[in-house]
């Protein structure tokens, strides 16, 4: 048996004692390490929502640094419904079956048990929203609804002024379609509301007609007079002219003289013009052959407070645009009396406008102003043109408006004489 000596058990002692420390400060710097890595670690929750409908769609946007793919999503779509679980990034869809507003939220956690910021975000259900878009061809614009409305309400009107005097009001958002016979701006306005008035919103865009391709024509003789009207912010200098009569024969001149050989027939004329920049197009027309000429028809009141009262002594203008001058000529007028619908007779095919005024015969004389074709047209430069054609009867109306102390025909001007031009700023009375 070896002797036991003091001294090498206390050098035995104290190494074991080293080893110790030296694991508790490895156990210390690895702890370290790990909270330190947890808190440098960051999850940052996010998300995009689409409404399209009742149904929502959710695109997550969620990052973590160090990137992580071992993520966990929580979502709560704030209607009441389970907990949504997940470790997918994509794309997915939660539908809802009220259109109120929900606040939803989004919860991120890795496997380490680090949680991300709660992301919380407010899902709107539109009631309505009026919107439209549109396209230009020429003359023609297309507008394209784009309105939002509420999903669980299917009846909505809408409601179309186009600027021109032309209004439409429909219960379907499909494409609409208007045509425009001025080179100008048009304020064109949408409303759209539901049936019980609960939502209501207006949209309010300016349509600009920068290029108009049309003619006209008028009988001559056996033949018949073909006028380009086109009209464009620019001019037509350089333009080509086309013009297609729907039974093999053409023509390349900007006004020519046609004489068809078959009358009594219907023709689908074609003209077309190019080589214009900013403005070229194409327009077609039924031509009536052999046809009589047809009427214009007036029907006119005198009108106080929305009530129609008939008119006793008035007289009414018929007067003719020349678009190739520019200009309106006065080619007939009538003194009416106790009736309500008079008819200028055959009445060539073209532009007119209607003005009636009440003579000083009449009691009501001094108390309504002189007015024209159109929607509380006082004025000329206000009024709405008739394209009168040889194939129906033109139907039109005039409502005589009652103002306090109107003055007669002298509150306004307007009497049209021959070669007078619209461009003119003032008409003498």
């Amino acid at each position: 048996m070896q002797p036991f000596h003091f001294k090498n058990a206390y050098y035995l002692i104290k190494n074991k004692t080293m080893i110790m420390k030296n694991k508790y400060k490895l156990i210390c710097s690895l702890l370290f390490l790990f909270i330190s890595g947890m808190m440098n670690a960051q999850i940052k929750a996010d998300f995009i929502a689409k409404v399209k409908g009742p149904k929502v769609e959710f695109i997550n946007q969620t990052t973590s640094n160090p990137q992580s793919s071992t993520l966990v999503y929580r979502w709560d779509f704030g209607d009441g419904s389970s907990y949504y679980y997940t470790n997918s990034l994509d794309n997915f869809t939660h539908t809802y079956s009220n259109a109120i507003d929900y606040t939803v939220d989004l919860i991120a956690m890795d496997t380490s048990g680090i949680l991300s910021n709660a992301s919380s975000k407010s899902i709107i259900f539109i009631d309505c929203i009026a919107k439209f878009e549109y396209t230009i061809d020429n003359q023609n614009v297309n507008f394209y609804n784009t309105s939002k409305t509420n999903f669980l309400i299917s009846n909505y009107n809408y409601s179309w002024s186009f600027g021109d005097g032309t209004k439409m009001s429909t219960n379907s958002p499909s494409i609409t379609k208007n045509t425009y016979s001025q080179i100008k701006d048009y304020i064109v306005t949408l409303n759209v509301a539901d049936s019980k008035k609960n939502c209501s919103d207006t949209f309010i865009d300016t349509i600009s007609i920068k290029c108009l391709v049309d003619f006209d024509y008028y009988i001559l003789g056996d033949s018949i007079q073909f006028n380009n009207i086109s009209k464009s912010v620019g001019n037509f200098t350089n333009a080509h002219y086309s013009w297609d009569f729907d039974n093999g024969d053409t023509s390349n001149l900007e006004n020519p003289i046609y004489k068809y050989p078959i009358s009594d027939s219907n023709y689908y004329v074609t003209f077309s013009v190019s080589n214009n920049p900013g403005c070229n197009g194409q327009v077609q027309h039924r031509v009536i052959v052999g046809n009589p000429l047809q009427d214009i028809s007036v029907t006119y009141y005198k009108q106080d407070s929305g009530i129609n009262f008939p008119v006793n002594d008035a007289r009414l203008f018929l007067i003719q645009y020349d678009y190739a001058t520019y200009t309106y000529s006065l080619i007939d007028s009538m003194d009416i009396s106790n009736d309500s619908v008079y008819i200028f007779k055959d009445i060539n095919p073209g532009y007119y406008l209607l003005k009636m005024a009440l003579l000083p015969t009449d009691t009501d004389y001094s108390e309504y102003v002189p007015t024209y074709y159109g929607y509380r047209a006082f004025t000329w430069m206000n009024s709405y043109m008739i394209y009168h054609n040889n194939v129906i009867t033109s139907k039109t109306s005039i409502n005589l408006q009652k103002i306090q102390s109107a003055g007669g025909n002298k509150l306004i001007e307007g009497y049209v004489y021959n070669g007078e031009s619209r461009q003119k700023n003032h008409l003498k009375t």
